[in-house]
């Protein structure tokens, strides 16, 4: 029988129970934010990463459709990986695959293997 490292494993959990409930605040704060100048692209770029990593995954494509609609074209192209990943954890493939190309064709990113 293997004998497993319990005390990390307790270590880990909860830390990831910590950044949970600091990324509960952070979605706060940009919900405060974007109220205030919801004109702004990038915020909503930077809730919906936060919303991905809370496995809001429909919330953070939402976000980074508004980011892109506003940003036209991104400085910041990781927002179709981003999005791509959100959409396969919903089992959207073709949208997936779709920005994960984007991502293969446009810029620095040009050998993400997917």
């Amino acid at each position: 029988m293997l004998k497993g490292d319990t005390d990390g494993f307790r270590s880990d959990n909860e830390a990831a129970a910590e950044a949970r409930k600091k990324g509960d605040h952070v979605l706060k704060e940009y919900d405060k934010l974007l109220k205030k100048i919801p004109d702004e692209a990038q915020p909503y770029l930077s809730r919906g990463m936060h919303k991905q990593l809370k496995e809001d995954y429909t919330g953070a494509i939402q976000d980074f459709d508004r980011y892109l609609q506003m940003a036209g074209r991104p400085r910041n192209e990781m927002v179709f990986l981003w999005r791509a990943n959100a959409k396969k954890a919903l089992g959207d493939v073709e949208g997936a695959l779709s920005d994960y190309s984007r991502v293969r064709i446009r810029g620095q990113y040009a050998n993400v293997k997917y």
